[in-house]
């Protein structure tokens, strides 16, 4: 797991080939004034999702993990909270290939993190998180994909 501000996300580029993609979506476009949808970043390799979910408790969010993606997360109209487990501590849970996602429902994560609107968190496949944790009824963020 990697959490910073976004304006030390170049920093992280040489860490996986398609992380300079991302990189250059977040110098090209304003989140913030992007409507919900999936975009193509670099084909199936890189997407972004811009998306406006409810806001949860840490008692209502689940942890999941991915095998073939990596997450990187950006809380754009409020704080956000991620529990986070390393994937080894989790017991076994059935894996939903087609939609790449483990899920842990009424597990609490071993440790907690928070993204303000000018931060980042990458979650790689070793990393279990429950995102949407935030006291605003509403959050928008951006959700990219990156192919391991």
């Amino acid at each position: 797991m990697i959490i910073d501000t976004l304006a030390h996300f170049e920093d992280y580029v040489k860490m996986h080939p398609l992380f300079e993609e991302v990189a250059k979506f977040l110098r090209n476009n304003r989140l913030a004034e992007m409507p919900e949808g999936i975009y193509p970043v670099k084909g199936d390799d890189v997407t972004v999702n811009v998306q406006i979910q409810n806001g949860k408790t840490r008692d209502e969010a689940s942890l999941e993990a991915h095998r073939r993606m990596i997450d990187i997360q950006v809380p754009i109209s409020a704080d956000e909270t991620y529990g986070v487990s390393p994937l080894e501590s989790l017991p076994e849970t059935d894996f939903d290939e087609e939609r790449d996602c483990g899920l842990w429902h009424g597990t609490a994560a071993e440790n907690y993190v928070t993204c303000t609107p000018d931060m980042f968190v990458v979650f790689f496949p070793q990393d279990a998180h429950a995102p949407l944790i935030t006291p605003a009824a509403k959050l928008k963020k951006a959700v990219f994909k990156v192919k391991v």
